[in-house]
């Protein structure tokens, strides 16, 4: 709760999406990751990687797409 204002916190869309399909992101430390510049996401669903990207959400996009889920913002 905020001091402020007496207002529950919520999770956002995509943060409740994530825990229903049982997701998460973290940077890959795969050696996948030595082949591009930029920092490289992977998705997880439980312990499995289903999902790489440049951005989290990128990787959450591969992931659903590799578990033929909806994504938060199309349901």
């Amino acid at each position: 709760m905020n001091e402020l204002f007496q207002i529950p916190e919520s999770k956002s869309p995509r943060l409740r999406w994530m825990e229903r399909n049982h997701l998460s992101v973290k940077p890959s430390l795969l050696p996948i990751a030595n082949l591009h510049k930029d920092n490289v996401f992977t998705a997880f669903h439980g312990m499995a990687a289903v999902g790489y990207g440049p951005t989290e959400s990128d990787a959450l996009t591969a992931a659903a797409k590799s578990l033929n889920i909806k994504l938060w913002n199309e349901e």
